[in-house]
């Protein structure tokens, strides 16, 4: 998820975890962790640099700092930064209780990034593989509108609640203004937004934040069972998939971006699929479809360990010349962060440093007998 719902996540909790008679330097403290908690997963960014592009962000974001092991590793970081004196004297009022909150709050975020079609390997490194959610988009204004309604009304002062609600209302104009949100949705956000507020105004910060969970909790579980839906329609008109990637379109439940992957009789070619599956109808109305070589691709896992590298990200190859791309950011072109110039090994003598091992997504693709004896990072 973008990190607007993981700093409104981390507030929640934080609310949640305050004591009853916490002080304003108490509610401040914890607010901050929360905020900070909740969005410390993503300093892999930091280091994403270690390996040559595309495949350093690839691999590394929502690497290691997103695994329950790495989560640890934070905490004990949060611990070591919260040794400072005034900070600890002031934990010491409810320590338990701040404890809980960055446990939460990080945990929170790999639960989070979860729930979409980027994926995430949490049980690194007992498991490598990938698991991928297929049920909210990476941003959706449902969750900014109901955890941004709780977190205008609970901040500590007018001017701050008043800014919260102008960036997500600002947020729902620019997404509508640029077309990535339909009209009617940008309306029903609005009121949803206004009617949980008056719902709320005269309740307690924990229940305002009570209700603002329920809320996602209740929208979340709406989404994954859409999305378990949707597979099986589109299940239903093509029956030799070997994945379905779903994403629903930002504040649309009702509609949903799915991509297919199926393979030739032959197993010398798979094609991609690009549709929509939309509810009520529940039908899936397919747009663009992609034939690509397996054999191609398969030379190229067992030969080139620049492409091994980016298999290990890669959920829906796409080859376009002497490019390839996830198909899931778009076509293999300009703008799809996931594009690779694909070059001979004279070009590239070395291999990229400092790779991950995360299970291929398309193994199934590749063929694990292909890639086997080509250790990582060994020249081909």
């Amino acid at each position: 998820m973008e990190n607007l719902t993981h700093s409104l996540f981390g507030v929640a909790l934080a609310e949640l975890t305050l004591a009853p008679a916490a002080t304003r330097v108490d509610r401040r403290l914890f607010i901050a962790a929360g905020l900070i908690a909740a969005n410390l997963p993503d300093a892999d960014l930091l280091y994403v640099r270690v390996t040559p592009p595309p495949l350093g962000y690839m691999l590394h974001h929502r690497g290691h700092t997103h695994t329950l092991l790495g989560l640890v590793a934070q905490l004990a970081l949060v611990a070591l930064a919260y040794a400072i004196p005034p900070i600890r004297r002031a934990i010491g009022r409810a320590p338990s209780r701040f404890w809980l909150l960055v446990s939460l709050a990080l945990f929170s975020h790999v639960a989070l990034d979860s729930w979409n079609s980027y994926g995430v390997h949490p049980f690194y490194p007992v498991d490598n593989s990938w698991y991928f959610g297929d049920a909210i988009s990476i941003f959706e204004p449902w969750l900014w509108v109901f955890l941004g309604v709780a977190a205008s009304r609970n901040a500590v002062n007018r001017p701050l609640g008043q800014g919260v609600a102008i960036v997500v209302l600002g947020l729902l104009v620019a997404l509508a203004s640029f077309r990535m949100i339909p009209i009617g949705a940008l309306l029903a956000l609005v009121g949803v937004g206004v009617s949980l507020t008056i719902l709320i105004r005269k309740q307690s910060p924990v229940a305002r934040t009570s209700v603002a969970l329920a809320a996602t909790a209740l929208f979340v579980a709406l989404m994954f069972g859409l999305s378990r839906m949707a597979r099986t329609t589109v299940r239903g008109t093509l029956h030799d998939a070997v994945d379905i990637v779903l994403t629903p379109q930002p504040a649309n439940p009702l509609a949903w971006n799915a991509l297919a992957i199926e393979v030739s009789a032959a197993d010398t070619v798979y094609v991609l699929r690009r549709g929509v599956v939309r509810f009520p109808a529940n039908a899936a109305e397919w747009t663009d479809e992609r034939p690509q070589s397996l054999t191609a691709l398969r030379s190229l896992a067992r030969d080139d360990c620049w492409v091994r590298a980016w298999l290990q990200f890669g959920r829906v190859p796409a080859l376009n010349g002497p490019m390839i791309a996830d198909y899931r950011f778009g076509p293999a072109q300009p703008g799809n962060f996931t594009m690779m110039e694909i070059r001979s090994r004279y070009e590239t003598p070395s291999c990229p440093s400092h790779l991950t091992d995360w299970v291929m997504p398309r193994a199934d693709l590749v063929g694990l007998n292909v890639i086997a004896g080509a250790s990582r990072g060994e020249p081909p």
